[in-house]
């Protein structure tokens, strides 16, 4: 971004591939990438995250990140289904881990503390100056370590959903 301009992001809901009521608006110079993992997107999980999006200096950054912070965005439930991903698929490269598969509805004391858990690595990682920030969803709740004294925004567009 060196022109100095404002980028607005939108996030995505990876399930329905809408977009949530959330928009990213980063006006930061300089570059940076925009990542988002989360359940059901194109790579296996281990956390219950419908979301986790991530901004930090650099993509691929950003996308580890994503993938991190959604791996620790979790809670043992007996709504939440696991399998071993070699079950799943014998080729992948994380095959003795247990991966979530499918996501009842969690009892919002579970929600809140998957978020939580999530929070806890986003917020050292952003401490750390691995990311700039990060916003995480687990469903429809939303949880991030922006700032106000950010120059990444996150606008809420009610009735958007």
């Amino acid at each position: 971004n060196a022109g100095g301009r404002s980028l607005s992001v939108a996030i995505g809901d990876i399930r329905t591939g809408h977009a949530s009521p959330y928009t990213l608006v980063i006006s930061r110079s300089g570059d940076y990438g925009v990542a988002t993992s989360g359940l059901e997107g194109r790579s296996f999980t281990l956390g219950v995250a419908d979301s986790v999006t991530v901004i930090a200096d650099s993509a691929p950054v950003a996308d580890a990140a994503a993938t991190f912070v959604a791996n620790n965005v979790t809670v043992d439930s007996p709504v939440v289904v696991r399998m071993r991903a070699g079950d799943v698929d014998p080729t992948s490269d994380i095959a003795g881990e247990e991966i979530v598969v499918a996501v009842g509805e969690l009892e919002e004391s579970e929600i809140s503390a998957a978020l939580e858990r999530g929070l806890v690595v986003a917020r050292t990682l952003k401490a750390e100056g691995v990311i700039c920030d990060a916003v995480l969803q687990v469903k429809k709740r939303m949880a991030t370590t922006i700032e106000k004294t950010t120059t990444i925004m996150l606008e809420v567009n009610y009735g958007n959903t």
